[in-house]
């Protein structure tokens, strides 16, 4: 694996890794985006199509049918001939067959197409790293990310929000997102439990997305996060005082059964992001982060059939009924969001955040049913 050095002193906030025993890292490939001179006045020549195709070895004709449905997508949208680099996983296909795939849609102009890796057991941490190095190498670039969603549980509620959350990273609004403003284009943005969004498919600029911790090593890192919460609450049920439990004082209940072997239980990984629910929140957790989105309804009102937004909305959205003062729990609220960033990045938000005007007096409505 080889990447581009680049100057430490120019990148913002860049993660360094403060834990000696890391795992090994996950297979990669040597890649790079020949951007042309003129890339300033091209904005598609700096796009990269990240794609993690997980081929169900019970169903590999359902997974391959829903490959070819977003080849299709990518095909005739904007990205038609943006370069294509993705990973297979699960069964096993003919090597770069997607890019043979490509091009019989007529795509032949990608200027780069590869498939970079087989994993048989793994998941999306393997290609949101090849995208973290690649913005290491390309910090100019963004990155479309798109996974298969469904292949796994094919599901009528799966298939709806697959085919919103494809269209709306493939679509004019996400293309021309307001750079400056914006660095994470999503279709909609969601507070609980944590920040993510439907189908975990997004545009995201590599000047933001490098900042943040490697995805190899995010979720270890969280499990590690919630290892200092447990010794919060072993401090507080011996009547020790926990400055941290006072503000957070909910969460006992979704760590109570973490045990020495870290594992959780149920939903629990769910609630806290752990496990392959880290890699969806991934990209929303940096102190940097600027999202836009291109949808206000619910998905479920989103005509699916001709779903092509034009223009991003800036911020995360429209946050009632979601915020109201109704109950509070304090790891869903602004203190938890903090003490959460400032544990895995050691910064807070800038003050320019759209954390700080969201979170502001802002109470989660039936939070009970999530927490306590």
């Amino acid at each position: 694996r080889t990447s581009a050095k680049v100057d430490s002193k120019k990148q913002p906030r860049q993660y360094e890794e403060k834990v000696s025993s890391t795992p090994p890292d996950p297979p990669t490939s040597n890649f790079k985006i020949e951007i042309p001179e003129n890339h300033e006045r091209q904005r598609e020549s700096n796009f990269a199509i990240f794609y993690n195709a997980y081929i169900n070895p019970n169903s590999i004709n359902q997974s391959l049918q829903i490959v070819e449905e977003q080849l299709n997508k990518i095909t005739n949208s904007s990205h038609n001939s943006t370069s294509f680099f993705y990973n297979v996983l699960g069964y096993n296909l003919t090597e770069n067959i997607l890019c043979s795939q490509l091009a019989s849609h007529g795509s032949q102009q990608h200027r780069q197409c590869k498939q970079l890796n087989y994993v048989p057991n793994g998941d999306e941490s393997v290609t949101l790293q090849n995208v973290y190095e690649y913005c290491q190498a390309n910090p100019l670039a963004a990155i479309v990310y798109l996974h298969d969603k469904g292949s796994f549980h094919p599901t009528g509620s799966n298939r709806r929000i697959r085919k919103v959350a494809t269209a709306s990273a493939l679509s004019d609004a996400c293309h021309y997102f307001p750079p400056g403003k914006c660095n994470l284009c999503v279709n909609k943005f969601q507070f609980l439990p944590n920040h993510h969004t439907p189908g975990a498919m997004w545009v995201g600029n590599c000047t933001y997305l490098r900042t943040l911790i490697p995805p190899k090593d995010f979720a270890r890192r969280r499990h590690e996060m919630f290892e200092v919460v447990r010794d919060e609450i072993n401090k507080t049920q011996k009547n020790i005082d926990s400055t941290v439990m006072k503000e957070l004082h909910c969460i006992h209940k979704l760590v109570e059964n973490f045990e020495e072997n870290q594992a959780f239980n149920g939903d629990q990984w769910k609630y806290l992001s752990l496990g392959r629910y880290a890699m969806e929140h991934w990209p929303f957790s940096g102190p940097d982060l600027q999202p836009c989105h291109t949808i206000e309804t619910p998905i479920i009102k989103v005509n699916t059939g001709n779903f092509s937004p034009t223009k991003a909305t800036l911020g995360p959205g429209q946050t009632k009924p979601i915020f109201e003062s109704a109950t509070t729990t304090g790891w869903y609220q602004l203190k938890g969001r903090l003490w959460e960033m400032e544990h895995l990045y050691h910064v807070a938000p800038s003050p320019s955040s759209f954390i700080w005007s969201v979170y502001k007096d802002a109470y989660v409505h039936n939070a009970s049913k999530i927490t306590c």
